[in-house]
C-alpha cells in the first residue's frame, strides 16, 4: 500500500500509533496489576488473620505459662496430693520380701511348701497362708511350733484335719504376723 500522507504527517501518525501502544501496554499492565491484587487481597487477609490469631495465642501462652491458672494449679495440687496419700498407704504395708523371708528362714526338713498366699491386712500386719505336704505330723507339729518362736508372729492356725494323717499330710498354715514398732 502507498502512502500518500505529507511526511510530516507520516510522522505524527507514527508518534501517535507509537503513543496508543505505549498507552494501550500501560493499561494492560494496570489492569493485570489490579486484577492480580484483587486476587491475592483474600489471601493476604487470611494470612494476616491467621498471624493476628496466632499472636494472640502465643501471648495467651507465654501469660500462662508466667502466671499459672489458679483452678489448674488447684487441681494439679489435688492430684498431687492424692498420689502422695496413696503412696504413704502402701508405705505401711509390709512388703512380702520381709514377711515371706522370715516364714521361709524358718523351715524345717520333712516340710514341702507348695503354696503362699500374701495379704496385707493393714498398717504393720499381714496374713500369710502356707499349704504343703508335712512328711510326718510330728515334722508339721515342730513348723508350726518354730513359726510361733517367730519375733513378730501373733498367731499360727492349723486346722485340726492337717493333722489327721501322720505320713506325707498335707498342711495348710494361716500365720498372722504383726511388725514390731522400730520408731521406739
Amino acid at each position: 500500500m502507498i502512502n500518500i500522507l505529507p511526511q510530516e504527517m507520516r510522522r505524527r501518525t507514527k508518534v501517535d500509533y507509537r503513543l496508543r501502544f505505549i498507552a494501550v501496554t500501560f493499561l494492560a499492565l494496570s489492569v493485570s496489576l489490579a486484577v492480580g491484587t484483587t486476587l491475592l487481597v483474600p489471601a493476604f487477609f487470611k494470612a494476616w488473620v491467621a498471624r493476628t490469631d496466632l499472636t494472640t495465642q502465643a501471648s495467651v501462652a507465654d501469660q500462662s505459662l508466667v502466671q499459672p491458672n489458679l483452678a489448674s494449679a488447684v487441681e494439679i495440687e489435688k492430684t498431687a496430693a492424692s498420689l502422695l496419700a496413696k503412696i504413704k498407704v502402701q508405705g505401711r504395708y509390709l512388703q512380702p520380701s520381709s514377711v515371706l523371708g522370715v516364714f521361709l528362714s524358718r523351715r524345717i526338713d520333712g516340710i514341702s511348701i507348695r503354696h503362699i498366699e500374701y495379704q496385707a491386712t493393714g498398717y504393720g500386719t499381714a496374713r500369710v497362708r502356707l499349704s504343703g505336704i508335712a512328711a510326718k505330723r510330728e515334722t508339721l507339729l515342730s513348723f508350726k511350733q518354730a513359726l510361733q518362736a517367730t519375733p513378730g508372729v501373733s498367731s499360727v492356725e492349723l486346722p485340726s484335719d492337717s493333722l489327721t494323717a501322720s505320713v506325707s499330710a498335707p498342711f495348710a498354715l494361716t500365720v498372722i504376723y504383726v511388725e514390731e514398732d522400730k520408731t521406739r
